[in-house]
């Protein structure tokens, strides 16, 4: 089943990918430079993009976040008409139930895989580009 999802990722991956390159201009570009360059800057781009969201949920996932939650909830509860009658949970109450919610974690790690694949490949590319460029 984990490898199944990787599969799918890789394919989003790759689709996003192609969707850059195209609006990038690699079907119409004059010599074989440029196309190069514009499948480098897709594989590129998406990858840094999908390293960079990969970080951050991982960052998130390990409770980095918590406390700008909590502050904004008790903001909410002392401004908003309403809240004010619920009962206001401790900082401590509020971290133990976000802890029991972020239990599945394997997406992180599928997300920061096709990203790496993405941008070596984007890197490659590049050291193609170096070479036919000259």
């Amino acid at each position: 089943m984990k490898q199944r999802k990787q599969w799918i990722a890789i394919g989003i991956s790759f689709g996003l990918a192609a969707l850059m390159m195209l609006a990038r201009g690699v079907l119409s570009a004059e010599t074989t430079a440029d196309r190069i360059l514009a499948v480098c800057d897709g594989f590129s781009i998406v990858g840094v993009f999908e390293v960079c969201l990969g970080l951050l949920m991982w960052v998130a996932g390990d409770g980095f976040f918590d406390s700008l939650g909590y502050a904004v909830k008790s903001a909410a509860h002392m401004f908003v008409p309403g809240k004010a009658r619920q009962a206001h949970r401790s900082f401590y109450d509020y971290k133990q139930e976000k802890a029991e919610k972020r239990r599945n974690r394997s997406t992180v790690g599928i997300v920061l895989r096709s990203g790496l694949l993405l941008l070596v490949l984007g890197v490659v590319f590049t050291v193609i580009w170096y070479q036919v460029a000259e």
